[in-house]
């Protein structure tokens, strides 16, 4: 829910009053449709070229692991990352093209990410 007309967020509420509801507050990341697409087509194209057989999504979370390592969880001593949705948009358009010069680095052939991101 956007929380840009008060009047907008008082009819929001009322369609749960009586209700028992739980409310999180937070600003959204502003992560364009744009850079997402082109994340997930450099992931994507990278995954191919890599010969990544688990696909994007595990090649997303392997970049993830890497990139975005946070100290293990003190109580269970597990590895833990940052999440990509938490990231604000300035954040994710340095991680994006953090993550393609990782690839690059890799030695994946990147070529036709635009196209696929097209797609």
């Amino acid at each position: 829910m956007r929380f840009r007309d008060p009047s907008h967020w008082r009819a929001q509420c009322r369609a749960y009053a009586g209700r028992d509801v739980e409310v999180v507050v937070r600003a959204a990341s502003g992560r364009s449709q744009a850079a997402n697409r082109r994340y997930w087509a450099l992931v994507t194209v990278a995954a191919r070229s890599l010969g990544w057989d688990d696909g994007p999504q595990a090649l997303h979370e392997a970049i993830a692991q890497q990139l975005l390592a946070l100290p293990p969880d003190p109580r269970t001593g597990l590895t833990r990352r940052q999440r990509t949705p938490a990231l604000r948009s300035a954040q994710f358009a340095e991680y994006v093209d953090t993550v393609e010069a990782f690839l690059t680095h890799l030695g994946a052939d990147l070529t036709g990410w635009q196209d696929e991101a097209a797609a």
